[in-house]
């Protein structure tokens, strides 16, 4: 006899209850021994990647009641109070009209219809992007129920059916109109399976509805009292799951029995919550134990919990996405399960194992090489998490190596050999970084060291440790033989080193040192030749006289990635592929299988995964099996399923779009028409997202605004781009992104209008083409005036500059004249002065000629002379001569002075001449034909002629008339 507990987890009271099956012996043992196997063999497997969301990533509420997936793949959640709606990249919210608990949710298609206390109704976008209410409480014929809450939601055929723990209301979207179905129940929930809707009623057993009506399928006193959470068909057989995880197999004739629990192992088990997944599988949301997986046949599959990484134990809702993400709704948060993600994680929560060093997959155990020792998967399950580290271990480990079907254990104690979860510690020399075989040697191994090289031979079948080799005391992290005597070793800093074994494999002799050639470097071989990789390329080494020649292909196809942080070159076991940690992606390098080119393949990662592969220069990543390999993390590790990298398609939407003001208010835009803003308000933002809810993949994006960008825009993860101070016009924003490294399969083509500001308006346009006509008219006419003006003053500038220039002409004729004029005087001047001199000289002559004639002999004879002599003297000619001469050369002296003194006698006016000339008295007598003294006479009588003062002096007085 089996007992089944059941607790009903409805307005947060329990009710329990017990029902007694009858089991034969023999099914109870099958159930019990198949369901421990099961169950130990899958007790703590990797996960699927999960993402925990708390309360204060979505500024919300703890508890969520009920999860729904749109067309448009946002995921809308019932969060107590609120509808929270989350795009892949910003959480809105949405409070319900009555402020009551959302208690369920279910989308149509085109409505997101809610349940609440008291309150019914849908969910719709509006133009802008944000959902309005509608309530359907209005189209009920009675009011509600006292305290009605309605817990379930399930869209069936063309009506939507709204369940409370009273009845179930059909709601006809196409006829809005609601019909009532009376149904008390404890547990509000509907199955739809294929043939009909299962319902169970309070009281009297589980219905099932369909075209033939509602009829009694089995009565509560077989089935008990327990509610059933979920159904299982199989084998034309229907079985139900109950809330307490026992199952009840019934046929149509309403017989019905008992199965063994499933999950007995677990201890009491409280379902609250199911979901049948597209797979046929079937997830169970309980109270207190997580999440429980079943396939599609019912058999259980794992158990996911806190410890695999949910946000909590308590799960009160479940849904799959379009992408197969599981979405768990707990009691305080979100979990979301990446079920179809290439990736499987062990997350180390509690810290227990530490950082991944290396890993090995051997004699179907898995173990792992840690910061703090090496551990070993309990129960040989492979991707365990119950990891139990091996004794003597403990401590720093480096590298696992297979060697002749052997596990040995590089450790910074020295080396350990690994047989069956034991270590025996074959060399103590401390800080072993690796075990190679000696090519041609089984019975001898070298490792190198901290401090160099050490040999560990095979003595009667057992290993153990000979001697450290001379000769050579650097750290050996990377060593690779070229022949059975000749290896290369690496050196971080030091640079690489060609060595030679001696016979005795006691001492080692340096052949070559190639200095540093940059960092991150190591050794390896691949496609059958000897590689040293640094980052600033990848060379083969060669026996030439050159020994590293830089391989072109391969250094090429790793520059092209343009990654700024390259890991170390990461050797693959089997030598097939070699890898490489980049920024944001996992790559690896293989040879074509036809021919010989190098085929490079990108994984693209999330920086977040990325930067928790492991310690900088120690990254590692292990084949498990063919094309999955174990990358180590500071938390535990990730199995990469190569098999599983497939392209997914992903479709960017429309967020919103929004007018921004320079007050920081923003206005919703409205998104199902062509954008047009007023240019005073010429600040946007646009918002786009690609629902994407993969932990290890990122959403890159790329815009362009046709008729201002000429490119695109580099890609980034900012989700928004706002522009401002556009020109008017219209424009296109072009938006794209890229999820990993795939293309979004359509591109944004989000078409606005910034319009005209005032000023350039049409009207605008009109006003300023009739005000440039009259400014135009005015101007033409203001300038013609100007301009007639300005030739107006030009014609008299030019009458005046050619009366100027005429002047100037008359003036220079004048001065050319006056110059003539002045030539002439002066030559007059020089004529007088010359008849003067000659008057003087000729009078002077005569008067001395008549003074010797005066004393001749012969006065008689010489009177006749002497009176000749008189008359030359006193020649009126020569006066008359010298007046006209005169006059040439001082017009108008004589006019001049006979005006001013007109009692001034002829002789009074030769004497002005001749003192106008400055001449001297005794210049003057000869000339006037007088003494001297009788010219002073003159010049007296002329003085007082003149009345002048006594100090005036006569000759200054006669120059300046």
């Amino acid at each position: 006899m089996a007992f089944l507990l059941g607790l009903n987890y409805n307005r947060s009271i329990f009710n329990c209850c017990l029902i007694f099956i009858p089991l034969p012996k023999a099914m109870k043992r099958f159930y019990l021994v198949l369901f421990l196997l099961l169950c130990c063999f899958t007790q703590g497997q990797e996960s699927a990647p999960i993402q925990v969301i708390s309360p204060l990533t979505y500024d919300g509420e703890n508890q969520n009641w009920a999860i729904e997936e749109g067309d448009n793949g946002y995921m809308y959640l019932a969060n107590n109070h609120s509808i929270l709606s989350f795009d892949g990249e910003r959480w809105s919210k949405y409070g319900t009209p009555n402020g009551s608990v959302i208690r369920s949710l279910a989308f149509d298609g085109k409505r997101l219809y809610a349940g609440c206390y008291m309150e019914f109704g849908y969910w719709e976008r509006n133009e802008q992007g944000a959902l309005i209410y509608t309530s359907l409480t209005k189209l009920l014929e009675d009011s509600l129920l006292e305290d009605e809450e309605f817990w379930n939601i399930q869209v069936v055929d063309d009506l939507v059916l709204f369940q409370s723990f009273s009845r179930i209301l059909l709601f006809n979207p196409d006829k809005e109109s609601i019909e009532e179905i009376p149904a008390e129940v404890n547990r509000a929930a509907i199955f739809e399976l294929a043939d009909g809707l299962y319902y169970q009623v309070k009281n009297k057993g589980l219905y099932v509805w369909n075209k033939s009506g509602s009829k009694l399928l089995i009565p509560e006193n077989v089935i008990g009292k327990q509610a059933v959470v979920s159904f299982i068909e199989k084998d034309g057989s229907k079985q139900a799951i109950l809330d307490n995880g026992e199952r009840v197999v019934f046929g149509a004739d309403g017989t019905a029995k008992g199965l063994e629990n499933p999950f007995s192992f677990l201890g009491p088990v409280s379902i609250y919550c199911s979901y049948r997944l597209k797979d046929g599988g079937i997830l169970l949301g309980t109270i207190a134990n997580g999440l429980l997986q079943l396939n599609s046949q019912g058999h259980f599959v794992k158990q996911i919990s806190i410890k695999q990484g949910l946000q909590d134990n308590t799960v009160l809702s479940l849904t799959e996405d379009s992408k197969g993400n599981i979405w768990v709704g707990h009691d305080k948060g979100i979990s979301i399960i990446n079920r179809n993600s290439f990736f499987k994680e062990y997350i180390d929560k509690e810290g227990e194992i530490g950082v991944v060093y290396t890993s090995i997959w051997f004699n179907n155990q898995l173990y792992l090489g840690t910061n703090q020792g090496l551990y070993v998967a309990e129960n040989g399950v492979k991707g365990g998490t119950d990891f139990r580290l091996i004794p003597n271990t403990e401590g720093q480990v480096w590298s696992l190596q297979v060697l002749q079907d052997q596990l040995f254990c590089g450790h910074h104690k020295g080396t350990f050999l690994i047989t069956n979860s034991t270590a025996q510690q074959v060399a103590s020399i401390p800080g072993t970084w690796l075990v190679k075989a000696i090519p041609e040697n089984e019975d001898v191994l070298i490792q190198g060291n901290y401090t160099g090289l050490a040999i560990l031979r095979k003595v009667n079948g057992e290993w153990s440790f000979e001697r450290k080799l001379d000769g050579f005391d650097i750290s050996s992290r990377f060593l690779a033989f070229v022949n059975p005597k000749t290896l290369w070793v690496n050196h971080e800093y030091k640079g690489v080193f060609k060595l030679q074994l001696d016979a005795a494999l006691t001492n080692v002799t340096q052949l070559y040192h190639q200095e540093q050639m940059g960092y991150g470097s190591s050794i390896f071989k691949f496609d059958n030749q000897l590689r040293y990789a640094t980052n600033n390329g990848v060379f083969t080494i060669t026996n030439g006289p050159e020994p590293f020649v830089l391989d072109t292909t391969l250094t090429r196809i790793f520059q092209e990635t343009k990654n700024t942080n390259l890991s170390i070159v990461l050797e693959d076991d089997q030598q097939e592929r070699i890898w490489r940690l980049g920024d944001q992606s996992i790559m690896y390098v293989e040879p074509g299988k036809i021919n010989n080119e190098y085929k490079l393949q990108t994984i693209p990662i999330a920086t977040t995964l990325r930067k928790n592969l492991g310690v900088s220069g120690f990254e590692n990543i292990r084949s498990t099996k063919k094309n999955e390999y174990l990358l180590g993390t500071s938390n535990g590790y990730v199995v990469l399923d190569l098999a599983a990298v497939k392209p997914v398609e992903y479709k960017i939407n429309f967020k919103s779009a929004w007018r921004e003001y320079f007050d920081a208010n923003a206005n919703p835009l409205a998104l199902d028409s062509t954008i047009i803003v007023p240019y005073k308000d010429n600040k946007l933002r646009f918002a786009y997202t690609v629902p994407n809810y993969d932990k290890y993949t990122e959403v890159f994006y790329q815009y362009k605004l046709e008729n201002f960008h000429t490119d695109w825009s580099k890609w980034t993860n900012e989700s928004q781009v706002s522009f401002e101070n556009l020109p008017f016009g219209t424009y296109t924003l072009q938006v794209r992104a890229k999820v990993g490294d795939t293309l979004t399969e359509n591109t944004l083509q989000i078409p606005f209008v910034i319009q005209r500001p005032w000023y350039w308006s049409y009207a605008a346009m009109v006003f300023y083409f009739f005000t440039l006509l009259i400014l135009g008219t005015f101007i033409h006419r203001t300038y013609r005036a100007y301009y007639k003006k300005q030739q107006e003053k030009l014609l008299k500038q030019n009458a005046l500059e050619e009366k100027r220039k005429k002047n100037k002409a008359k003036r220079k004729l004048v001065q050319l004249t006056n110059e003539k004029l002045k030539q002439e005087i002066d030559a007059k001047n020089r004529e007088l002065a010359v008849a003067t001199m000659s008057m003087i000289k000729k009078n002077e002559f005569l008067n001395v000629l008549k003074n010797r004639l005066a004393n001749a002999e012969n006065p008689t004879q010489v009177k006749s002379v002497i009176r000749l002599i008189d008359k030359n003297i006193n020649n009126e000619d020569d006066w008359k001569l010298f007046e006209e001469a005169f006059n040439n050369a001082d017009k108008k002296f004589l006019k001049k002075i006979k005006e001013k003194h007109p009692e001034l006698t002829a002789n009074d006016l030769r004497l002005c001449a001749y003192l106008r000339l400055n001449l001297t008295s005794k210049e003057i007598a000869p000339l006037l034909n007088i003494s001297i003294k009788s010219v002073e006479v003159k010049r007296y009588r002329l003085r007082k002629k003149m009345n002048l003062e006594h100090d005036a002096n006569l000759t200054e007085y006669i120059l300046n008339i």
